[in-house]
C-alpha cells in the first residue's frame, strides 16, 4: 500500500512551508555608515572621592621597554577579548607578533591619534599583496594574517569612507589581492568589516611599554579620572562615530551637554564641556536616562532645561538627519553609585512599559516597577533600559565606576545592562574606564550579526510519539554574498527552547540564542555563534561523501579525479592564471577550488564550515533502528544529509546548475555587484512509500525527498533517499531560466516551460488518476521575479506574469505534468505567478485529495476542484478564483496585495450554515521593508464548502468584515480581515488553525515595532496574534488563560499581540514537549501535555493537547 500522509496537520510536519525572502532586512544599508553614541555621565557628589590613580600616558616620554622588548617608535595592531583590556603578561607574545611600522598605518584618525595618544580604537584591516584584505572575528585569529613590517606594500586600514591612498581620494577597498583600493564601486568591498570582524585598537610601542611600566601612585577625584578617560577615548574614537554627552543634574534628572555631531566635528565640544564637569547632587539614573529617551526621539524635554540650544528647537528636541537606518544606536552609562532622588521619571516608564508585555522570570523586570523602588527610588531603571532595546532599539551598556563586585550599586548597573540588551563593564581606574569607554562605543562597529534562519523543523511521527528534536538552520548575513551558515540540534520542553544541558537556550532579552548555550552536537557552548559547533564542526573533510550532479549522472567527487567538469561548468573561466600559485595558500587556485569543494582546506584539514541556509528549512526522516536523517540545504548548493545522532553527515551533493557557487563563496569578489548569489534555497518536502505504515523507513519502503530552488534557479529535483548512505538521482525538471550570468542553465523540461522560480514545494497527495491510484505532487507555478519591481516600492499595481501562472500535478516517481491549471482549464484571468504551496483537502475523508485552493501574487485565491470520475486532463479540474483581495486597480499602490504564502483551511459547522474556512495574510516578501501597501490577515469563508459548485463567488475586500468591528458576529456573511495598527505591518509567513484558533505573526518593517526612534536597526520584528475562531475555543481559552494574559481573541475585540520578536517570524509550527518537564516532572497524561507553537525562538501557547492533536476531526471546527 501506498502511504501519503493527509493533508493539513500531518503533512504540515514533513512539507517545508516557503518563507519570507529577501535579504534586505539584513543589509538595508551600507555597514560603513556611522553609528550613533550617547555618554551620559554621573556627576553626582559621590564622584568627588578621591582615588589612588597611576600617571596618565606622556607622549613626550620614552618609557623603558626591558619587560617586553616593544619598539618605542613601532606600531602594534591587536584585537582584545573580554571588556577591551589586555593582559601584557599573557598577551605580549600575540601582540609583538602583529608589528607595523609607521608608513605602513593608512588611516587618518589612527594616525592622528597614534602620534597624540599612542593608542587607536575602531575598527581596522589588514591588506598584503597576494593575500588581500583580512581581519579577525575573534581574538584567537589575531596572528593569522602573517603582519610584516617589512612589507613596503602591507597597509592597515580602518573602517572609514572615502579612504585616502597616496594623496588620491578612494572609494572603498578593493575586493582585488593586487591592489587595495578602488575608485569603481563594482569592485569595492566592505564585507571585511562585516559581523564581528576587524582588529579593534593599535598602540604605539611607546604606549605598551608605558602600560608594562605603569603603576605609580597618586590621588585624584573620580570626576577628574573619568574626564582624562573620556577625553582620550573621544580622541580614539573613529571619526564616523556620531556622538553627544548627557550629565546628571543634581537632583533633577539629566540634560544634553554636547549635541550629537559625527565626531570629527565634536571633539572640541565635548572636551570643553568634560572640562567644566563639577561633582554635585544625587544620583538620578532613571530620571537622566529617561531624558536621554527623550532626546533619542526628538520629543518634548522634561529634565532637560539646560540641554544645549543647537539639541533643540524650543523645548523640542532635535537630532540632525546623520545616518542611514541600519547603524547601531547605543546609550553608555557611567556611574559611581546606586540610584538617588530617583522617583520623578516612574510613572513615565510605568506608562511606557504599559501593555508592553515584558519578559516574565526576570527577578529585577516588574509590569509596574516602582513598588520594588527603595526610599531612594532608581526602581524603573531596568525596566526603561529594556524598553529603549526592545522598543527603541538603542542598546544600553553600563559601567560601574569605582563599585565593588556584588555590591548593590554594581548589581543594579549590571542588570541595568543586562535588560538594554547591553554589556556591564566594571572600571575602577584610569585605564579601565578609558577601556570600557572605548570598547563600548568601539562595539557599535562590530555588534556580530547571527540571526536564525526564518525556518525551524519538529521532528516527524513515529508511531504517533512527537519528539522534542527542534533543528534550527541558523545564517550569518554579510556584506559580500558569502554568507555562513549551519545547522544546530534543540529540544522543546514544556518550558520552552532548551540547549545540550537543559538549560532555557533562547536569551529572554534579546529573543536569540543565548551566549552561553551549547547546542547539541557540540563539544563546548557555542552561543549566537553560526559558524561554531553544530553540523558543520562535525564534517571529516576527506572522509566526507560529496556527490556532484553533471549531465543527470551523480559523481562521487574526487578533488583529484575531477576531470568530467569542465572550467566553466565551476566558474573558472572567470579567474586569471587558475594554475598560478596563490600566495595565500601556496597552491593553485584550481587547487583550491577543488578542496573547497571537497570539503578540505589547502593544509590538508577538514574544512569545518557551511554555508547560508537562508530559506530551507530542515525536514526529519524517520529510518528504522532509531535512525534519523535531517536534511537541509544551503546557498553554495550543496544539499546536505545529517545523522540527528550526533551531527556527523551522511552525504551532500550539489547538481550541475550551481557548480558555480563554490566559486563564488571562496571569491565573492568574483561577483562585481556584491548582491547575493542563491543555490539550493528552497523547500524540501518527502513522500515516504511506507507499506506496512509504521512510520519508519524499513523493509520495501521507499522514501523520495523533493527538492526546490527558490530564488537559486527554475529547477525542481527529486532523490531517491531509501539508504541515505547511497542516494540516487530519481528525476529533475527545469524550466527557462531568468538568470543565466551565475547557473548552468539546463534544458527546459517538457511541460515546464511556464514553471518559475522554483518557491512552492512539492506535496505529495494520492488521486484518482484516470481511475486508479496515483500518488501526485502539487505545486505552484513559481515565482516570476518582474513582481520584485526595481526598487524597494515595487510595482504599483498588479502585473501581468507570463511565468509561474500556473499550478502543477506531476508525478511523484517520474516528475512528468500529469494536469497543468493554466493548460488544462479554461480560465483567462490567471495571469500572476503561483510562488506559494497548493493546499491540498480531501473533503470527504475518503483518502483522496478532492479540492485543491492555490493563493497568487496578484491578491487571488484560487479553487480547483477535482473530478474523480476524469478521464483525461481537460476535465481533471474544475477552477475559478473565489476570492480578489487586490485592489489596485481603484487605490493604487496601497491596494497591490499579494499572496506568498500559502493557505489555511478549517471546515466549520455554524449551526447548519457551514463552511470551509480559509486564513491568509497579505504581504510583499520580496520586500519586507516595504510600507506603501496597506497589508491585511484574512479569515475568508467559502460558502461553497464541500460541494462541487457550477460556477464560483468571488468574494472582493468590501464583502469582508472587519474583526475588530462591532457587527463582526453578526454581519460577517463571507468573512472578515484584521488590519494590525503599525504602518507597514505584513503577513509574511504561513498561518496555523487548530482547535478553532487561528494563529498567524506580522511582520514590522524597521523602526515601526513601537519606538519613534529613526536609526535603530534594520532587522524590524514581528507579532504573534491569535484569533478565536469558535464558541468552544472561546471558552476553552478563557478558562486557561489566566487574568491579564493575552489571550485569543474573539470577533468584535480589540486584537493585541500574545508574543512580540525581533527581526522576522517564521511560519508558526506545533510542538508538543516530550512526557517530562524542564525539571524532570513527569507529564502522565495526554491531557497534561499542552501544545507549544514556535515561531522561530519565539514560543506561545497552543491552547490543545496531545490528545486533541489525533482527534479524526481536526480540521473540523464546530460554532
Amino acid at each position: 500500500m501506498n502511504y501519503v500522509f493527509s493533508a493539513f496537520l500531518l503533512l504540515g510536519f514533513f512539507t517545508a512551508p516557503a518563507h519570507a525572502d529577501d535579504t534586505e532586512i539584513f543589509t538595508g544599508g551600507s555597514t560603513s555608515a556611522a553609528s550613533n553614541v550617547v555618554f551620559l555621565f554621573d556627576t553626582s557628589g559621590s564622584m568627588q572621592t578621591l582615588e589612588d590613580t597611576g600617571e596618565p600616558y606622556d607622549n613626550d616620554t620614552v618609557y623603558d621597554n626591558t619587560q617586553y622588548g616593544f619598539v618605542a617608535d613601532h606600531y602594534y595592531i591587536y584585537r582584545p577579548g573580554g571588556n577591551g583590556d589586555i593582559n601584557l603578561s599573557t598577551e605580549a607574545a600575540d601582540i609583538l607578533e602583529n608589528e607595523l611600522v609607521l608608513s605602513q598605518i593608512n588611516c587618518r584618525d589612527a594616525l592622528t591619534s597614534l602620534l597624540n595618544n599612542g593608542e587607536y580604537a575602531g575598527k581596522m584591516a589588514y591588506w598584503a599583496s597576494g593575500a588581500g584584505w583580512n581581519a579577525p572575528k575573534k581574538t584567537s585569529e589575531n596572528n593569522d594574517y602573517n603582519i610584516d613590517k617589512n612589507d613596503a606594500s602591507a597597509i592597515v586600514e580602518c573602517n572609514l569612507s572615502p579612504y585616502l591612498y597616496n594623496g588620491n581620494y578612494y572609494i572603498n577597498l578593493s575586493t582585488s589581492r593586487s591592489f587595495p583600493y578602488t575608485n569603481s564601486w563594482w569592485w569595492g568591498i566592505s564585507s571585511v568589516f562585516s559581523g564581528n570582524r576587524g582588529f579593534t585598537r593599535i598602540w604605539s610601542g611607546n604606549y605598551l611599554n608605558y602600560l608594562a611600566e605603569y603603576g605609580n601612585t597618586g590621588q585624584k577625584s573620580r570626576i577628574q579620572i573619568l574626564r582624562e578617560a573620556a577625553i582620550d577615548t573621544i580622541q580614539s574614537l573613529p571619526e564616523n562615530v556620531n556622538i553627544s554627552l548627557m550629565r546628571f543634574d543634581g537632583s533633577s534628572g539629566g540634560f544634553v551637554s554636547v549635541a550629537m555631531k559625527p565626531g570629527k566635528n565634536n571633539k572640541d565640544e565635548f572636551i570643553e564641556a568634560l572640562n567644566n564637569f563639577t561633582a554635585d547632587g544625587s544620583t538620578p539614573i532613571t530620571e537622566s536616562m529617561h531624558e536621554a529617551r527623550l532626546y533619542l526621539n526628538e520629543e518634548h524635554l522634561y529634565w532637560g532645561n539646560r540641554s544645549v540650544s543647537d539639541s533643540r528647537v524650543g523645548d523640542i528636541y532635535q537630532i540632525p538627519d546623520l545616518v542611514a537606518c541600519n547603524t547601531t544606536t547605543k546609550l553608555i552609562l557611567f556611574s559611581d553609585g546606586e540610584p538617588t532622588s530617583d522617583k520623578g521619571s516612574d510613572t513615565y516608564v510605568e506608562n511606557l512599559i504599559s501593555g508592553a508585555d515584558l519578559p516574565s522570570g526576570i527577578s529585577y523586570l516588574y509590569d509596574r516597577c516602582s513598588y520594588q523602588s527603595g526610599d531612594s527610588g532608581g526602581g524603573c531603571a531596568e525596566e526603561l533600559a529594556w524598553y529603549l532595546f526592545n522598543h527603541d532599539k538603542v542598546i544600553v551598556d553600563t559601567i560601574g565606576g569605582f563599585t565593588s563586585a556584588s555590591t548593590a550599586a554594581s548589581v543594579k548597573l549590571e542588570n541595568i545592562a543586562a535588560a538594554g540588551g547591553g554589556t556591564f563593564y566594571p572600571a575602577s581606574n584610569y585605564e579601565d574606564i578609558k577601556g570600557a569607554l572605548l570598547d563600548s562605543a568601539v562595539q557599535t562597529l562590530i555588534t556580530p550579526s547571527s540571526f536564525t534562519s526564518p525556518a525551524i523543523a519538529v521532528s516527524s511521527y513515529n508511531s504517533l510519539e512527537i519528539s522534542d528534536e527542534l533543528y534550527y538552520a541558523v545564517f550569518e548575513p554579510a556584506d559580500d554574498l558569502a554568507w555562513k551558515g549551519n545547522l544546530k540540534r534543540y529540544a522543546i520542553s514544556a518550558d520552552g527552547i532548551v540547549d545540550a544541558d537543559g538549560n532555557p537556550a533562547v536569551d529572554s532579552i534579546t529573543g536569540f540564542f543565548s551566549s552561553d548555550s551549547r547546542s547539541y552536537w557540540s563539544d563546548s557552548i557555542d552561543g549566537n555563534e553560526v559558524s561554531e559547533g553544530g553540523a558543520a564542526a562535525q564534517l571529516s573533510g576527506s572522509e566526507r561523501q560529496i556527490f556532484v550532479i553533471k549531465s543527470g549522472v551523480m559523481h562521487l567527487f574526487n578533488p583529484q579525479s575531477s576531470g568530467y567538469l569542465s572550467d566553466t561548468d565551476l566558474g573558472l573561466n572567470l579567474v586569471d592564471n587558475v594554475d598560478d600559485i596563490q600566495p595565500r595558500s601556496g597552491v593553485s587556485y584550481r587547487t583550491e577550488l577543488m578542496n573547497f569543494i571537497g570539503g578540505m582546506n589547502t593544509d590538508e584539514t577538514p574544512r569545518k564550515a557551511m554555508e547560508d541556509p537562508l530559506h530551507s528549512r530542515p525536514v526529519v526522516v524517520n529510518y528504522n533502528e532509531g535512525k534519523q536523517v535531517v536534511y537541509v540545504a544551503t546557498n553554495s548548493g550543496y544539499l546536505h544529509a545529517i545523522n540527528t545522532a550526533d551531527g556527523s553527515e551522511y552525504f551532500s551533493l550539489i547538481p550541475e546548475e550551481v557548480l558555480k557557487n563554490p566559486n563564488y563563496f571562496l571569491s565573492p569578489e568574483l561577483i562585481s555587484d556584491n548582491r547575493k548569489v542563491y543555490g539550493l534555497d528552497g523547500n524540501l518536502s518527502y513522500w515516504h512509500n511506507d507499506i506496512n505504515l509504521n512510520g519508519k523507513v524499513d523493509g520495501s519502503d521507499t522514501v523520495y525527498l523533493y527538492l526546490g530552488m527558490r530564488r537559486g534557479g527554475h529547477s525542481y529535483y527529486a532523490f531517491d533517499i531509501t539508504n541515505p548512505d547511497s542516494p540516487s538521482l530519481l528525476w529533475q525538471k527545469n524550466g527557462s531560466y531568468t538568470e543565466t550570468a551565475t547557473k548552468n542553465v539546463p534544458a527546459v523540461s517538457s511541460g515546464f516551460e511556464r514553471l518559475g522560480q522554483t518557491w512552492s514545494s512539492l506535496r505529495p497527495a494520492l488521486v484518482k488518476w484516470n481511475g486508479a491510484d496515483k500518488v501526485v505532487l502539487f505545486a505552484g507555478g513559481g515565482y516570476d521575479p518582474d513582481e520584485d519591481g526595481t526598487d524597494l516600492t515595487g510595482p504599483t499595481s498588479r502585473i501581468i506574469h507570463d511565468t509561474g501562472n500556473t499550478v502543477y500535478m506531476l508525478d511523484a516517481r517520474t516528475g512528468a505534468v500529469l494536469w497543468s491549471a493554466y493548460d488544462d482549464t479554461t480560465q483567462t484571468d490567471m495571469t500572476s505567478s503561483f510562488p506559494a504551496d497548493v493546499t491540498p483537502v480531501d473533503k470527504n475523508a475518503d483518502g483522496y485529495i478532492d479540492l485543491l485552493y492555490a493563493p497568487d501574487v496578484g491578491g487571488r485565491i484560487w479553487r480547483f476542484d477535482i473530478n474523480q470520475e476524469a478521464t483525461g486532463r481537460s476535465d481533471f479540474a474544475a477552477a475559478g478564483v473565489i476570492a480578489d483581495l487586490n485592489t489596485s486597480a481603484t487605490d493604487g499602490l496601497s491596494g497591490n496585495r499579494r499572496f506568498y504564502n500559502k493557505a489555511d483551511v478549517s471546515w466549520i459547522e455554524d449551526n447548519g450554515d457551514d463552511y470551509i474556512l480559509i486564513s491568509i495574510g497579505s504581504g510583499y516578501r520580496a520586500h519586507p521593508l516595504n510600507t506603501g501597501v496597506d497589508d491585511y490577515f484574512f479569515l475568508i469563508k467559502d460558502t461553497q464548502g464541500l460541494s462541487t459548485p457550477e460556477s464560483y463567488t468571488r468574494v472582493t475586500l468590501s464583502d469582508l468584515t472587519d474583526w475588530e468591528s462591532g457587527d463582526a458576529v453578526t454581519s460577517a456573511t463571507y468573512g472578515w480581515y484584521f488590519s494590525a495598527a503599525s504602518d507597514g505591518e505584513k503577513v509574511l509567513s504561513a498561518s496555523l488553525i487548530l482547535s478553532g484558533i487561528a494563529t498567524f505573526n506580522t511582520y514590522l518593517p524597521g523602526d515601526q515595532s513601537g519606538g519613534t526612534m529613526q536609526c535603530g536597526g534594520q532587522l524590524g520584528s514581528s507579532n504573534t496574534y491569535q484569533l478565536a475562531l469558535t464558541q468552544e475555543a472561546q471558552q476553552k481559552t478563557q478558562a486557561d488563560c489566566a487574568e491579564g494574559d493575552n489571550c485569543p481573541v474573539a470577533p468584535g475585540e480589540t486584537v493585541t499581540p500574545i508574543e512580540q520578536s525581533t527581526g522576522l517570524a517564521p511560519d508558526p509550527t506545533p510542538a508538543f514537549p516530550p512526557g517530562e518537564d524542564i525539571n524532570g516532572d513527569e507529564v502522565i497524561t495526554c491531557e497534561e501535555s499542552e501544545m507549544l507553537i514556535l515561531s522561530g525562538t519565539s514560543v506561545s501557547p497552543g491552547h490543545i493537547n496531545r490528545c486533541g492533536l489525533f482527534r479524526t476531526d481536526y480540521w473540523k471546527e464546530k460554532i
